[in-house]
């Protein structure tokens, strides 16, 4: 925001960012800075201003939770994945988002509503991680796509999906997790105490290096003896129960995205959003104008006896060791850290 508005390199501010990212950040910056309390906002603007809303709105949530309104918890969350879902509906673009996650959570929220449209969001999610995306999170973003067919009643499709994603990466204990985690809640106890007790068979063999052995054995209790309720066709269940039992050293000769794409047709048409054009100069030149404005003067660094002194006072100590965004979270829901606990106070448990 400070080179655009005092007219300096763009190229220059980050070398993750082209003077084209640069400019837009700073435009859609701009738009939040001059939003106002963005939680009472009405959804429009750019994406950007939109995360923001959305931001705010789970920060209420949160408060509110904290003061034992669920009801209102309930309510001020909805409305922030409405915001979510608004995004990912636009054709705009912010270099500054990560549309993955945005995707995810706004499929997450339509499934949850029972429509439909949320599988499109989780497809365009997918393609996005394949086109934008460096870290491969496809295998996981196909697990996902996989329990929202079953959520939505599209029970071949979803456990065709888990069964090839098994036979694909026999040895990925996630898989196992997953799989324990989410079928008995959708009806398949059985599948789920047979990917519990399979999971504990790989950790034993592995050594643990998830450090999951705790878990498989917790849903491996509770998946106890309860009967299936599932309506899932019968040659479905048997086809996941049998990749259940894949040698943990065979694996798929695919690469995950040759995997994911066949497995999902719908990728080639999938929609992606594109990165709007470059501001005009006339454009940036209001932006710089208006940035000038709105910027806080910019801060002078403390004395290095000056930090010392506020060391420990103003930064709370971490409760533990840094987690990675596309880590598995340490709560062990089985979804990725930026999936589940990330901005939460402490981590909890699904």
């Amino acid at each position: 925001m400070r080179a655009v508005a005092s007219g300096g390199v763009l190229a220059e501010v980050d070398p993750d960012f082209s003077d084209h990212e640069v400019a837009l950040i700073a435009r859609d910056a701009l738009e939040v800075a001059e939003a106002g309390d963005v939680a009472e906002r009405d959804l429009q603007g750019s994406d950007w201003l939109l995360s923001a809303v959305a931001e705010a709105r789970f920060k209420r949530s949160h408060d509110l939770r904290e003061r034992d309104d669920a009801d209102g918890a309930k309510a001020a969350w909805d409305s922030g994945a409405l915001a979510l879902e608004e995004i990912a509906a636009s054709s705009n673009r912010s270099p500054a988002l990560f549309y993955e996650d945005i995707f995810f959570e706004a499929a997450q929220s339509l499934a949850r509503r029972g429509d439909k449209l949320a599988l499109v969001r989780q497809i365009e999610c997918l393609a996005e991680e394949l086109t934008h995306t460096t870290e491969n999170n496809v295998r996981m973003e196909l697990r996902d796509l996989a329990l929202f067919y079953l959520e939505l009643g599209e029970h071949r499709r979803g456990l065709e999906l888990l069964a090839e994603t098994l036979r694909h990466a026999p040895a990925d204990p996630w898989a196992y997790n997953v799989i324990a985690l989410r079928l008995p809640r959708l009806g398949l106890p059985s599948l789920g105490k047979l990917a519990a007790e399979r999971g504990l068979e790989l950790v034993r063999r592995d050594r643990d290096p998830e450090r999951l052995r705790d878990q498989f054995r917790d849903l491996l209790r509770e998946a106890g003896t309860a009967e299936d309720r599932s309506d899932a066709p019968a040659d479905a269940i048997q086809d996941l129960r049998d990749a259940l039992h894949t040698d943990f050293d065979v694996e798929g000769s695919a690469s995950p995205e040759e995997l994911v794409r066949r497995l999902v047709p719908e990728l080639a048409t999938a929609r992606v959003k594109p990165l709007p054009a470059m501001p005009t100069p006339e454009v940036l030149a209001d932006v710089a104008e208006r940035l000038r404005r709105v910027l806080p003067p910019k801060p002078v660094a403390p004395a290095w006896s000056e930090l010392s002194a506020a060391r420990g006072r103003l930064v709370p100590p971490r409760s533990g060791p840094k987690v990675g965004r596309n880590e598995p979270c340490p709560c062990g829901s089985g979804k990725k850290y930026k999936k589940c606990c990330a901005g939460k106070t402490t981590p909890v448990t699904s």
